[in-house]
């Protein structure tokens, strides 16, 4: 049996890839395929064949002792998301199987160890794919050593273990739930004594360091150094002993070393697979279910509803809205009851306040000083991070626009209006983001932590700043999804949708440079006329929250009339769309 399901699944990919090849005729997937592939070559391929001609990264040496102090974090890494796996809160063994393998193989005289069999052998697809990207990645920083191969069948090595331990956890979750263990005791025992371990851990450096303040992080190596001492002291030594062993051939620096970290890799790999094959349960009726979930999310998806809203139950309303007055709140209150209530004003706001109060307990312990610099930096990075790649995110907001347009068409709106609508739920969900991170900064920066010319004042009125100009530059990154709509509709319908292969992702390199292009432009007459308020005021005055607090309005009133000015165009060109002439197909 093994062969024949061996045989489906290579029929599957060649007809795959034969799909994608006649796709290539079609000159926004030719184009698109160009860009992707050029991304391939620079980013990836280039630096293999510089190595083959002698040079190497320049202040990147390999050595066995920087591959020692990274085994650890790796191993710590693995032990997280394998954590991960057993507080999932559904309790039910559900494979992930298409509708046709339903239909095709449910039916079929298989064995529930034959599905088993076919579920692990169509995921080592996924499973080598990932691992050839992991190995581009790793190889290209030139930090780890060894050869392509060494971290081709590492990555290998830890995502089929990965994949085995998630179908295991979803048996021992089932079993657990028919033994009456609940979802929320499992996901607290779990969370506790992973928390508990780390702890304990960190109190022991602490004792051993007299505080851990004294490592004195100075740099990336002094915060490696104090992560491996954690790492090492017990009891959370003892726990990582078995991930050590399964990261230990990706962190091999030679054919020897890695052949001698095998044998333990794959034996726990066996370990798996026979933990997994005997403790199957039946997963026949959940994969059915899910596999039914997933047709109704993407048939939500594709009609321009929100997964959530396809259930029948009683939400209550974000806000108050007006019989009267403008649309736009209109808008904004129907995108969050779709969006769900965790992101309603209320908790957002225990959220962020939570957040700024662990922030600034953590400042103020002299002892957890190093982790509250992690966190400052993790905070403006996640900030920086959601601002150029959160509308990449957002593109079904804009493609439901287009095809939901014969409604809205009707609505007794200006076109303004409406993009405007459409706008206001990703600005506010981007905004309530920046809002969030900015207050954990300003506690982190109040409090001491970073440079010691920054006051309170300073980064109060900095992070206010920030905000206000958080969310007219956002707004700007997202009209970018509308011009795209409006503009090259087919193209839009394309990178909207969540489709696989290089010419998929060269159309969303191709997006992701339009957002870079806007950002750039945005940023260059904001930060001109920012300038003009800030330098002088700073320059005979030297108070410098005043003129942050100057330049930031200034800045802000610059992105909002170029954001004023970006709706007032769409708005226009959505008043004259023709949908007879142009089409998203």
């Amino acid at each position: 049996m093994i062969p024949a399901l061996l045989y489906l699944q290579l029929v599957s990919l060649k007809n795959g890839f034969l799909q994608r090849a006649r796709r290539l005729r079609q000159p926004r997937y030719a184009i698109a395929a160009v860009v992707g592939l050029a991304y391939f070559y620079f980013f990836f391929f280039r630096p293999f064949t510089a190595a083959a001609g002698g040079g190497r990264h320049p202040g990147l040496p390999v050595s066995a002792q920087l591959n020692a102090e990274m085994a650890p974090v790796g191993a710590f890494i693995l032990l997280a998301v394998l954590v991960v796996l057993w507080i999932n809160p559904s309790s039910r063994a559900a494979l992930r199987f298409s509708e046709a393998e339903i239909a095709f193989l449910f039916p079929a005289p298989l064995t529930r160890r034959s599905l088993l069999h076919y579920k692990l052998i169509r995921s080592q697809v996924g499973i080598f794919v990932s691992a050839l990207f992991l190995s581009l990645l790793s190889r290209r920083g030139a930090m780890l050593g060894g050869g392509w191969w060494i971290h081709a069948l590492g990555w290998w090595l830890i995502t089929s273990l990965i994949n085995l331990h998630l179908l295991g956890a979803s048996f021992a979750r089932e079993r657990l739930s028919r033994l009456g263990v609940r979802p929320a005791v499992r996901t607290a025992v779990v969370l506790a004594v992973f928390a508990g371990v780390v702890l304990l851990s960190v109190r022991w450096v602490g004792r051993q360091l007299g505080s851990l303040d004294a490592a004195n992080l100075n740099g990336p190596e002094d915060i490696l150094r104090l992560a491996d001492a954690v790492l090492a002291a017990p009891p959370l030594n003892w726990l990582l002993l078995p991930f050590r062993a399964a990261v230990a051939p990706l962190f091999a620096i030679d054919a020897a070393q890695f052949v001698g970290a095998l044998w333990i890799t794959l034996l726990i790999l066996v370990l798996h697979y026979v933990w997994v094959i005997h403790s199957a349960v039946a997963f026949e009726e959940s994969s059915v279910a899910l596999a039914e979930k997933i047709s109704a999310r993407r048939a939500a998806l594709a009609s321009g509803q929100n997964i959530s809203l396809t259930r029948q139950q009683r939400r209550r309303e974000p806000f108050k809205l007006l019989p009267q007055g403008s649309a736009v709140p209109a808008f904004l209150w129907k995108g969050l009851i779709g969006a769900g209530t965790k992101y309603y004003p209320l908790p957002w706001l225990f959220t962020t306040a939570g957040l700024a109060a662990a922030s600034l307990w953590l400042a103020n312990r002299p002892e957890y000083r190093p982790f509250a610099r992690t966190a400052l930096t993790a905070a403006v990075a996640i900030a920086a991070y959601a601002m150029i790649v959160g509308p990449v995110f957002f593109r079904r907001t804009a493609h439901r626009t287009l095809e939901t347009m014969d409604v809205f068409k009707a609505y007794p709106l200006r076109g303004w209006q409406i993009v405007l609508g459409q706008l206001s739920l990703p600005m506010t969900m981007l905004a309530a983001v920046e809002i969030t991170l900015s207050a954990v900064a300003a506690a982190q920066l109040g409090a001491g932590v970073g440079p010691a010319e920054v006051t309170p004042a300073n980064a109060i009125v900095g992070a206010l700043g920030w905000c206000l100009m958080a969310a007219p530059l956002g707004g700007l990154l997202f009209s970018i999804n509308f011009a795209m709509v409006l503009l090259l509709p087919a193209w839009a319908g394309t990178s909207a949708a969540s489709g696989q292969g290089i010419e998929m992702m060269g159309q969303r390199l191709i997006l992701f440079a339009g957002y870079l292009v806007v950002l750039l432009v945005a940023l260059v007459p904001a930060a001109g006329i920012g300038a003009i308020g800030f330098v002088p005021l700073f320059w005979f005055t030297g108070n410098l929250s005043a003129s942050i607090a100057v330049g930031s309005v200034l800045g802000a009133a610059v992105l909002a009339a170029e954001l004023a000015a970006a709706i007032w165009w769409l708005g226009r060109r959505y008043e004259h769309f023709d949908l007879s002439t142009e089409s998203a197909r």
